[in-house]
């Protein structure tokens, strides 16, 4: 077969009357501009007055299967304007085995495209010659460009008018200029300009804002454009009755998860606050805002909130084997809530070689429920430590409040029973009721995986022998992690101090004591096989703790 050749020229140059070109192209969209009969021309002056709606840069398509595809080769662009030239011609480019009428179809498609690419990064008397021929049995479109001068930045006029024209986000946006005098014409920058205001105000509910002047003058005799830009906000929108579609919660306690009242101002944000609020309770699986717009009255916009149930009960079982518990299985349920007021209960199965756990939580939200609550829980444990091990049983309960700071405050009574067992020594049998608190700060840059971040608590417990204890004992526990990204791993440090005192040391429970060794205070040696040895040679805890280890946790490809 013999090779076909189409020969196509596309030749533009702005350099004379642009109504010379009227009546062949009576209106161009142009690089996501107007480009109207309304243009003035004179003998050696050409202005022209360009309205925009669309993006004139665009990311480059994602190639899809390049070798069965026409190639595209582009001579004499600079590399900004090539990419562009290769982001806006038509997606649909032809097959390598493609008739000569789609070639000339593709082609004719191709013409405005170029000069909207050229437009778009200021090259306004740019020229472009297409060929198309065929090589190794496959299209080739060489596309010749010569560039032209470059049109800049003039005069830019940024005004904002109307009722948000001082509200901090426009002022925000106002503040970053959209170009510098004298900086090449790239309308992305405009388009963009003109994005942020559009979305700043439908985020704050200025829903009638608009552009009273929006024009690029581009004057091709001194390659010199001005910008106008006017904005008016227009008035600002609130919040009308809000309805919330939802099973869960019974209306008087649902109100404490509303952060929306009607009247505030409009706010995207804080729409957005509130959506993420629902979703962390655990009772709703999606949340939906709807702002009904069409039934908007005396600029108040009506919010329909459609709140879908999570799963009422959750069960996780797992098995596995750790350093610090040896062989363990275990049995997790959680009842998202309990009844309409939004209680919560959570119980616990974990049976292993060295820890085991019965145990369960019930939790009542307060006023501010996800920042305030109180929670009752009961324990059974087994411990089995390096030489001594215990079993105990706890009740109590504890009230929690999170501070805007960012930290948690807890309050804590429970009562201890505990049978502590030590080698060649009589069980040790005592109860204590214990009173405490404790403050916890967490920061991290995920809450799933966090790869930066820090965690300190501080808890402090106290019983005296005149309520229900065996003797009087105080102590406290500093608790410190540092997590930072390093390389491709993870530096992680810790530290941790604490003391005990009581009248008889030797006469506290195991879990009154401290112990170190483990993964989470000194790697290397066993789950807590670090403490005072007594003259038998038995680990028997400790009054005081300190240690502190430094780790690099690198990942295994």
């Amino acid at each position: 077969m013999k090779d076909q050749t189409v020969n196509s020229a596309i030749t533009h140059c702005f350099t004379g009357s642009l109504l010379s070109l009227l009546p062949i192209l009576p209106i161009m969209v142009i690089s996501s501009v107007l480009v109207t009969s309304d243009a003035i021309a004179s003998e050696n002056t050409e202005k022209t007055i360009e309205r925009d709606n669309k993006k004139t840069n665009r990311k480059p398509k994602e190639k899809v299967d390049e070798k069965n595809l026409a190639k595209i080769i582009i001579h004499g662009a600079s590399d900004d304007l090539k990419a562009n030239i290769l982001a806006l011609l038509p997606s649909r480019r032809p097959v390598c085995q493609a008739k000569t009428h789609l070639i000339e179809k593709y082609l004719n498609s191709a013409e405005r495209y170029l000069q909207k690419a050229a437009r778009g990064l200021g090259y306004y008397d740019s020229e472009f010659q297409v060929n198309s021929h065929q090589k190794d049995q496959c299209w080739v479109f060489d596309i010749t460009v010569k560039q032209g001068k470059p049109v800049k930045v003039g005069r830019v006029d940024v005004q904002l008018k109307g009722e948000g024209r001082n509200n901090a986000t426009f002022q925000k946006i106002l503040a970053e200029p959209m170009y510098t005098t004298g900086e090449l014409l790239n309308q992305s920058s405009y388009s963009g300009y003109k994005s942020r205001l559009q979305s700043a105000a439908t985020s704050l509910g200025y829903f009638d804002a608009e552009f009273t002047e929006r024009k690029i003058e581009v004057n091709l005799d001194n390659y010199i454009a001005n910008i106008q830009l006017h904005f008016d906000t227009g008035k600002r929108y609130r919040l009308g009755k809000i309805n919330v579609e939802q099973e869960v919660l019974k209306a008087s306690h649902l109100q404490r998860y509303i952060q929306l009242k009607q009247g505030d101002f409009y706010s995207g944000e804080s729409l957005s606050k509130q959506q993420l609020y629902l979703q962390t309770t655990g009772y709703y699986a999606d949340v939906v805002i709807d702002s009904n717009l069409k039934k908007a009255k005396n600029y108040q916009v009506p919010l329909t909130l459609k709140l879908l149930s999570q799963k009422r009960n959750v069960y996780t079982y797992s098995v596995g084997y750790g350093t610090d518990t040896g062989l363990r299985a275990s049995a997790n349920m959680e009842r998202r809530w309990v009844n309409k007021r939004g209680h919560k209960l959570d119980a616990e199965v974990l049976a292993s070689e060295k820890y085991s756990i019965v145990g369960a939580k019930y939790t009542v939200p307060l006023h501010h429920p996800q920042n305030e609550y109180v929670a009752y829980f009961m324990n059974f444990e087994n411990l089995v430590g390096e030489d001594i091990k215990s079993i105990s049983a706890e009740v109590g309960a504890e009230y929690t409040h999170k501070a805007k700071n960012g930290v948690q405050q807890t309050l804590t009574a429970r009562y201890l029973y505990d049978i502590t067992q030590i080698p060649n020594e009589d069980d040790l049998e005592s109860n204590y009721l214990l009173f405490g608190g404790k403050l916890e700060k967490v920061k991290r840059d995920d809450p799933v995986f966090p790869t930066k971040g820090y965690k300190v608590s501080l808890n402090v417990e106290g019983a005296h022998s005149n309520l229900l204890s065996k003797q009087n004992v105080w102590l406290a526990h500093l608790d410190m992690k540092y997590l930072q990204k390093l390389g491709s791993g993870q530096l992680i440090s810790r530290a941790s101090l604490g003391h005990v005192a009581a009248e008889d040391f030797y006469d506290l429970p195991q879990s009154l004591r401290f112990f170190a060794g483990g993964r989470n205070t000194i790697r290397g040696y066993d789950f807590e096989s670090l403490g005072e040895i007594n003259d038998q040679g038995i680990n028997i805890g400790a009054k005081n703790l300190m240690a502190t280890s430094l780790e690099y946790n690198h990942p295994i490809k």
